[in-house]
């Protein structure tokens, strides 16, 4: 009887042992019975694979002197084990790479434009300065990744996590990405970390993309918010724009100077600021001769009535008038009276979206 428990039992740990080794074998034999595919279609084995990643290793070791930089541009390396791989400078753009694991590799400098990062896992993955543009990132795992100065211009960003250890300083492109509107949370989670690490640019341009994903979006808050300054991820915009506007205006103004009647620009004389009696003190039309002086007094016009901002005396286009040696300010009648106050409307409502997108948190 016990020779007969000993003889089951002897039987039962070897079978036992038989499928742990199977077993094992069996998922070994999986990593090497791996196919992918070329850009032309044709298959890539992993001896294939691992040969491209041997000599890749050898041009990053050699500093570009020998081996061959991995191109793996329109490959398709769908659940591909690429872990601890050492991608760095390598072309992975347009590349599949649907339920690849690229836990803890090195994605330095990689071109991952167009890539479809699909059910990928990037956890520990170093992303720094990568190439990310027009890329889909959908549950794609970004644990404790680093994105430090990564470029994600218009991809597609829905990650199935990020974790607090997520490194993104210099990250750029966050304000043109793309997500569902009920897939907010990454977003979300990464502008809060961004103004806990007092991140301010990259807070402006995550706030700016949680604005242009809306399911509803207004035609008169992308005129007058997105177009000058981007929902605040780009404040100098609005100067750049003001800018333009001062040459733009300039032109109505010239051609006011050039034409004959009473609407134009005149020259009034400000007496309580004269500092002695010039002689002719009544206002009169401007009429410059010299084209130089036509163009001149457009320009400067331009600027008066671009700062014509404030009340009497506070006036900023007083102040700069007072810096005439002759005590004179220019006024519009007729229809450059409406350009200039249009100008002027213009002006201070950019100004004032400068100084709120700059300072402030307006459209959160």
């Amino acid at each position: 009887m016990k020779k007969t428990k000993l003889i089951i039992y002897t039987l039962f740990i070897s079978l036992s042992g038989i499928l742990l080794f199977s077993g094992a074998s069996v998922r070994s034999a999986e990593k090497w019975k791996w196919t992918g595919t070329y850009a032309d279609a044709t298959v890539m084995t992993r001896e294939d694979l691992d040969k491209i990643l041997a000599d890749h290793k050898k041009w990053i070791d050699t500093k570009e002197d020998k081996g061959i930089r991995a191109n793996l541009s329109w490959c398709d390396l769908s659940e591909a084990s690429l872990s601890y791989a050492n991608l760095s400078k390598a072309n992975l753009s347009h590349a599949k790479l649907i339920g690849t694991d690229l836990s803890y590799a090195n994605l330095r400098y990689t071109d991952l434009s167009h890539a479809k990062l699909i059910n990928s896992n990037l956890t520990k993955a170093n992303l720094t300065r990568a190439y990310l543009a027009n890329a889909t990132l959908k549950e794609t795992d970004l644990l404790d990744a680093t994105i430090s100065y990564a470029n994600f211009k218009k991809s597609v960003f829905e990650p199935l996590s990020i974790g607090k250890g997520l490194g993104f300083l210099g990250a750029s492109g966050f304000s043109s990405m793309t997500f569902d509107s009920d897939k907010i949370w990454p977003v979300v989670t990464l502008r809060k970390m961004a103004r806990e690490s007092s991140f301010k640019s990259q807070e402006r341009r995550l706030t700016a993309a949680l604005r242009k994903n809306r399911e509803k979006k207004r035609f008169l808050e992308t005129l007058f918010l997105d177009l000058p300054s981007g929902y605040g991820a780009d404040p100098g915009r609005c100067l750049l724009i003001l800018g333009a506007f001062f040459f733009i205006f300039s032109i109505p103004y010239i051609f006011s100077l050039m034409t004959k009647g009473e609407e134009g620009i005149w020259m009034e004389w400000v007496t309580k600021r004269m500092k002695k009696k010039m002689g002719n003190e009544e206002p009169f039309r401007l009429k410059p001769h010299r084209w130089y002086k036509v163009i001149g007094y457009g320009v400067y016009f331009s600027l008066l009535s671009a700062f014509h901002i404030g009340w009497k005396d506070l006036n900023v286009g007083s102040w700069i008038a007072r810096i005439q040696p002759r005590e004179y300010t220019l006024k519009a009648t007729g229809w450059v009276r409406v350009v200039s106050g249009i100008h002027s409307l213009i002006s201070i409502y950019l100004l004032a979206l400068w100084a709120l997108t700059q300072f402030g948190r307006p459209f959160e």
